[in-house]
């Protein structure tokens, strides 16, 4: 699988390795999804005390891995509200599983909405 980025007339052009960095961000998406719905079942309610927790804070550990998940989440979320609807299934779909854009619209088309799903991604995770 080649991951290509457009290099002329691409205002949405990202350095190579923070390009790569967010296309694994997207891949990584379910998964921090299910640790987040994982994480979030396991933390005490209320005043619980854990014992045993004299070396550090698990749940605190916990809230701060959730936090940082949810970030990126959030930040893939609403980078696709930024595209057009008709073309968000289909660029999320190329880039986690790498399937094909369908024929009934120019392959260019939905590589340039991959290229602003991508930057509104880093300009989210305040990257740019």
């Amino acid at each position: 699988m080649r991951n290509y980025q457009p290099k002329k007339n691409n205002p949405y052009h990202l350095d190579h390795n923070l390009f790569i960095r967010m296309i694994y961000i997207v891949r990584d998406y379910k998964r921090m999804k299910d640790v987040i719905e994982e994480l979030s079942g396991d933390l005490p309610v209320g005043g619980e005390n854990i014992p045993g927790s004299e070396h550090g804070d698990p749940t605190l550990s916990k809230v701060i891995r959730i936090e940082r998940m949810y970030e990126e989440c959030r930040a893939i979320e609403n980078a696709l509200e930024k595209i057009p609807e008709e073309y968000r299934k289909f660029v999320f779909d190329k880039i986690c599983f790498d399937k094909a854009y369908p024929l009934y619209a120019d392959p260019s088309t939905y590589s340039r909405h991959k290229c602003r799903f991508l930057y509104h991604i880093a300009k989210n995770l305040m990257y740019i």
